[in-house]
């Protein structure tokens, strides 16, 4: 388990970080599938109580989430007017099995380090809110997994483009331009956002799926190493690092108050507990 709790490290400092770096906050989704896995591997005393179907719904949906999320600057999401039946399906089978897998996580005491009395008189509860919570984000999760895997490239050319960006819970940002009298709108990361939104037309190779999304690759995007380009990535990469080390001493604040020890003694028994050397 020390190994699966490792990856789930990983992943967890991964989601931050990217989340921070292009600005799609859907990388903290990620979250919701790692905890529970390092709760059962470090914090669960129990090690009779590790569920074998949470490890796997939890590396399934994390490496779903990442796939749909990962090397793409660019993308477009088609109208859902004509698939309502077929995202209301996969929306519900979500709930049945995220239920599931949030009840078994309360009670096998996988996540119950966050507030433990509360989690576990309010169990079902809890874990039907979250259920549902996370079968909604998972619909669009699942169905762009499925149109990244099924996708072939093409070229696409899209000419008065405009940028178009609102802020508040929901914050938008992309690319907005016409083909052939048609107005498509390309939602962007940060860094695609500041590098093309002064750019009146876009020619670039996208990976079209069955479903209608495209996505576009910052490798294909940005093939040219120009200063301005450097100069924002770097710029993006400062503000991510800055946000993880900022959260990684939150966490050892915490772990030291607990634990009532210096910095160095707590980075010291973290280190053995995450590599399996204390047991």
């Amino acid at each position: 388990m020390a190994f699966l709790g490792l990856i789930s490290i990983i992943l967890s400092f991964y989601a931050v970080f990217s989340a921070s770096f292009t600005g799609r906050k859907k990388y903290l989704y990620i979250l919701f599938w790692t905890i529970p896995v390092i709760g059962m591997s470090y914090i669960n005393d129990n090690k009779t109580d590790i569920n074998g179907i949470v490890v796997l719904i939890s590396f399934v949906m994390a490496f779903l989430t990442v796939f749909s999320l990962f090397n793409t600057a660019l993308w477009y999401v088609p109208p859902k007017n004509k698939a309502k039946i077929r995202h209301i399906a996969v929306f519900l089978l979500n709930c049945v099995i995220f239920d599931y897998y949030f009840y078994q996580c309360i009670a096998n005491g996988y996540i119950v380090y966050f507030a433990e009395n509360f989690l576990h008189k309010n169990a079902f509860a809890v874990a039907l809110v979250l259920g549902i919570f996370c079968a909604w984000i998972s619909v669009s999760v699942i169905f762009t997994s499925f149109d990244r895997y099924f996708s072939q490239s093409q070229k696409f050319i899209i000419i008065k483009c405009s940028p178009v960006r609102k802020n508040g819970i929901i914050r938008i940002r992309g690319i907005k331009g016409v083909q052939n009298g048609v107005e498509y709108f390309f939602n962007a990361d940060r860094r695609a956002f500041f590098l093309l939104r002064n750019e009146k037309r876009i020619a670039t190779d996208v990976k079209k799926g069955v479903l209608g999304g495209m996505y576009v690759s910052p490798n294909v995007l940005f093939k040219e190493s120009g200063r301005r380009k450097k100069r924002i990535t770097k710029r993006l990469i400062k503000r991510a690092v800055v946000i993880v080390l900022f959260v990684l001493l939150i966490l050892l604040l915490v772990l030291r108050i607990n634990m009532n020890m210096d910095f160095g003694s707590v980075i010291i028994e973290v280190l053995k507990i995450i590599t399996g050397l204390k047991r």
